[in-house]
């Protein structure tokens, strides 16, 4: 959570973007979404710090490309800029890899999706079985004919 908050306050004091807009256009959710994990105490997903993560990227390129074409003080202002979006992109990477570790290494995690794992792969099985059954059938009934 704290990654998303540092963002939002770094991009408010820079941009002076609304809560409504980090969430529906940096975080890639709802109007809410913002609120609510600050409303919960809540960790953002991986997916949002994807989201974030390549909101940021998009932005430090744009910036770049920019200033390949600029001179003078314009091209330190977006050199700047650049460089403000390059440590953002670092900070989310970090947070990213936090999580992903964090995650990997629960148990509970990986029980979990071990169970979901084993349930579809079953689904799989089953499926794969009534293919085979039907094909057999036709199998059948085309050599008969």
């Amino acid at each position: 959570m704290e990654i998303i908050n540092s963002i939002y306050e770094q991009l408010n004091d820079k941009f002076k973007i609304t809560k409504d807009k980090y969430s529906t256009n940096w975080l890639k959710r709802s109007k809410s979404y913002y609120a609510y994990l600050n409303s919960t105490n809540s960790e953002a997903s991986i997916e949002v710090l994807l989201a974030l993560y390549g909101n940021a990227m998009k932005q430090r390129k744009s910036w770049e490309e920019t200033a390949k074409h600029k001179t003078g003080n314009d091209k330190a202002l977006y050199t700047a800029h650049t460089d403000y979006f390059r440590n953002i992109e670092s900070n989310i990477e970090s947070a990213i890899r936090k999580q992903a570790l964090t995650m990997w290494a629960s148990k509970n995690y990986y029980e979990k999706h071990t169970i979901k794992c084993a349930f579809f792969m079953e689904k799989i099985s089953k499926r794969i079985r009534r293919i085979i059954g039907n094909l057999k059938m036709w199998a059948t009934w085309k050599w008969l004919k």
